[in-house]
C-alpha cells in the first residue's frame, strides 16, 4: 500500500528463534568489527541472546514467555501510560514509585516489575526460594493476602514472584550455558540491552534479582532500537549486506533445549541470589 519504487529490503536471520532482528542489533553493536567479547541480550517473550568471543558468535533462545512485557502478571500491563515503570524503596512508606506519563497507576511493566522484586529481596520480604513473608517495617506492612500493594487496585502477588523465577531463570541459564560453550567467565565480556524492556530496565535490579550476571551491572551498555539502527545501516551503509551475512556464517546456534547442561542450570537459576 505505499505508493513508492524504493527498493525493499529484507535482512536474513540465524536459525527460527534467532531473526533478521537480532541481525540488525548485532550491526548496530559493530559486531562484525573487532572489539572485546560481548553478550547482546534482547528480552521479550523470547529472550535472544548472542555471544560475541573468540570471532565467533554463539546464539540461543531462551523461552521467559510474556511474563516480562506482563501478560501473565496479575497486573501487568504494557509499557504504557499509567503503567508503573520505577520502584524505589521510601523510609516513610515503605517505597515511592513513577508511572509512565504521570499518569495514575494501572499496572505495572516489565522494568517496575524488576524494581519490585529487587526492593523486596533487598528488605528480606522475599527469601532466596521465592517466598514472600511481611514484617513490621512500612514495606512490610504493605503485603496482605500474599501481595505487595501499591493502589487498592495494583499489586504484586506471590504468584507473580514465581511467575518471574521461571522466566529469569530461563534467561540466566541460557547465559549461562553460552558462557560455558565459548569457555568464557563473566568477568571477561561486556554487556549490551536491546529492545524496548532491555533498554528501560535498571540493570542493577536485573542483577539483584539473577537474571543477569552481577558483575555485569555496571558493563552494561543500552542500546535502545538496536534493530531499527541496524536495519538502517543494512539499507544505507556499504558493505552492510555483506557484514550481516559474514555474522551468519561465523554463528553458531545453540538448541537450548536439547543441551545436556541446561535443565541443570535452569533450576539452579531458579533461585534468587542471596546477598549478606
Amino acid at each position: 500500500g505505499i505508493a513508492s519504487q524504493a527498493p525493499a529490503f529484507l535482512l536474513p536471520g540465524i536459525s527460527a528463534y534467532i531473526g533478521a532482528d537480532i541481525v540488525a542489533s548485532l550491526l548496530a553493536a559493530d559486531a562484525h568489527r573487532s572489539q572485546p567479547p560481548f553478550l547482546l541480550v534482547d528480552l521479550g517473550t523470547n529472550a535472544e541472546t548472542v555471544l560475541c568471543a573468540n570471532g565467533m558468535f554463539y546464539a540461543c533462545s531462551a523461552a521467559a514467555g510474556p511474563c516480562f512485557e506482563g501478560a501473565t502478571l496479575s497486573c501487568g500491563m504494557a509499557g504504557q501510560d499509567g503503567a508503573i515503570d520505577t520502584v524505589s524503596p521510601d523510609p516513610e512508606r515503605g517505597l515511592s514509585f513513577t508511572t509512565i506519563g504521570d499518569a495514575p497507576a494501572r499496572g505495572l511493566c516489565g522494568s517496575g516489575v524488576l524494581d519490585a522484586l529487587a526492593l523486596l529481596l533487598d528488605a528480606g520480604l522475599v527469601d532466596e526460594t521465592g517466598r514472600l513473608e511481611a514484617d513490621a517495617s512500612p514495606l512490610g506492612a504493605r503485603i496482605t493476602d500474599d501481595a505487595l500493594a501499591f493502589t487498592d487496585s495494583v499489586r504484586f502477588t506471590q504468584k507473580d514472584i514465581r511467575e518471574v523465577q521461571l522466566a529469569k531463570a530461563a534467561v540466566r541459564a541460557g547465559i549461562d550455558i553460552l558462557l560455558r560453550e565459548a569457555g568464557m567467565e563473566t568477568a571477561d565480556v561486556a554487556l549490551y540491552l536491546a529492545g524496548g524492556f532491555g533498554s528501560a530496565m535498571r540493570p542493577e535490579s536485573a542483577a539483584r534479582i539473577g537474571l543477569i550476571p552481577e558483575e555485569l551491572s555496571d558493563r552494561a551498555t543500552v542500546l535502545g532500537n538496536a534493530a531499527g539502527s541496524g536495519a538502517l545501516r543494512y539499507a544505507t551503509e556499504e558493505g552492510a549486506a555483506e557484514s550481516a551475512l559474514g555474522i551468519i556464517r561465523r554463528t553458531r546456534y545453540i538448541e537450548l533445549s536439547a543441551h545436556a547442561g541446561f535443565t541443570d542450570a535452569y533450576v539452579e537459576r531458579m533461585l534468587f541470589p542471596e546477598r549478606e
